[in-house]
Formats: C-alpha cells, structure tokens, sequence
C-alpha cells in the first residue's frame, strides 16, 4: 500500500510539473522568432565589424601608397638637380638615391670630396623634416 501511495504522488507531481512547464504555441513561436532576430543582428554586426577593417586595411594600403608617391617624387626631384649640375662627374650623377618616408640615403662612389659635400647640401635643402645619410665615397 505504501508503495502505491508513493507511485500515485509521484505520478500527479510529474503531470502536474509537466502542466505548468508546458508553454503555448505562440509563446514557441514568439521566442524562435525572437532567436532569429538575434541570429540576423549578431551576423550584421559581424559583418559590420568585417567591413570596418577592411576599411581600416584599405586606408593603410592607400596611406602607404601616397607615401611612396611623395618618396618617388622626391627621389626624382633630387635626381633632376644632380643630372642639371655640370660640375659634377658622370659617376656623382650616378648614385644611388634612396627615400623612405623619413630618411634620404645617398650611396655610390663620387670623384672627391666637393662632390660629396655639394650632394650632401643638395639633398639637405631638398629633404624637409627628412634626415639625409649620406654613405658617398670618394
């Protein structure tokens, strides 16, 4: 007797748990709908985030790209005064001119010393904020 008892109570706290936890169809319906607009927000602001660093990335190539532009101008620019000086030998013309964003760095074989300090002054009065090195040898 005191086992159908117990196996009786069991069965109504089971039914009747299984009562109050069932949800409506609408309800259902609700929090699916409530989960997909979550789903769909989550992706947009995946996406969101995506494309804001490809921007940043894209910024950075076009930044760079500029940077260049303005050290090959540069670079020619420099290029033109040396090859416009007639007192400098053919080999002074000749050097090697590189420019990065702040350094100008000159390098090659030169025929004396005035050459080297007048390419040195040219590129100082050319160069900006930029540093010159100048590895000239004579």
């Amino acid at each position: 007797m005191q086992t159908k008892k117990k196996f009786l109570i069991f069965t109504l706290l089971l039914g009747s748990a299984s009562v109050f936890s069932a949800v409506p169809e609408s309800n259902r319906q609700r929090d699916r709908t409530i989960d997909q607009a979550r789903s769909i927000e989550h992706d947009r602001t995946r996406d969101q985030k995506q494309e804001r660093i490809y921007d940043k990335a894209e910024e950075k190539r076009i930044s760079q790209l500029r940077k260049k532009d303005a050290d090959i101008e540069v670079t020619r620019q420099l290029r033109e005064r040396l090859m416009s000086e007639n007192q400098l030998s053919t080999q002074a013309k000749n050097i090697q001119i590189n420019t990065d964003q702040d350094a100008i760095l000159l390098e090659g074989p030169v025929a004396n010393r005035e050459e080297k300090v007048r390419i040195e002054n040219l590129a100082r009065s050319m160069a900006g904020k930029k540093k010159v090195y100048n590895r000239l040898t004579y």
